[in-house]
């Protein structure tokens, strides 16, 4: 009973390696064709939602993965609200926004110039003043130069395939 469970814990961390193995290289692989056009393009990848917490009020948020065209890559989102007539209800929408003209925010520090950002902002607006207890628009982004996700799944691939291999050599009739 000892050598099955043994041989069924092996296959199971043998198979959860060669897993993170094609994820980070898959992984690795979108960041490497990302990396030139990060320069060039904007590109924007995500969701949004939206919902009523009131019947004239729409709560939009969404949530992105984008390259707005100085080299770095950001994740955040943001949420604000709008009148309910403004545009169809959609509670959850796949967004993308491919190849557009770069809409780069002034670098204000040595660090952004770099490619690393954190965006923290929250405003007024006129819903925010009326409905108080809905809390203001905001959005919230941290970014990192391209070149740093890229080279941080390459080095779990490489980790990974090395696990997986050494799995596979440890034990040769377990394939």
């Amino acid at each position: 009973m000892q050598r099955s469970s043994t041989k069924a814990t092996f296959k199971f961390k043998r198979n959860l390696f060669r897993g993170a193995f094609v994820f980070c290289v898959l992984t690795s692989v979108a960041f490497l064709v990302q990396l030139p056009l990060s320069y060039r393009f904007y590109t924007s990848v995500g969701i949004d939602t939206d919902r009523l917490p009131r019947p004239e009020l729409v709560h939009y948020r969404y949530y992105r993965l984008r390259c707005p065209g100085d080299g770095s890559i950001r994740i955040g989102g943001g949420a604000m609200f709008f009148s309910r007539g403004a545009k169809p209800l959609e509670p959850f929408d796949l967004a993308a926004s491919l190849l557009q003209p770069p809409r780069i925010d002034p670098p204000r520090t040595i660090w952004n110039r770099l490619g690393f950002w954190r965006i923290d902002a929250r405003w007024e607006d006129a819903f925010s003043t009326q409905y108080p207890s809905l809390g203001k628009p905001w959005q919230s982004w941290v970014g990192v130069p391209v070149v740093l996700p890229t080279a941080v799944f390459m080095s779990l691939a490489w980790i990974f395939g090395r696990a997986a291999a050494a799995r596979t050599e440890k034990y040769p009739g377990h394939i």
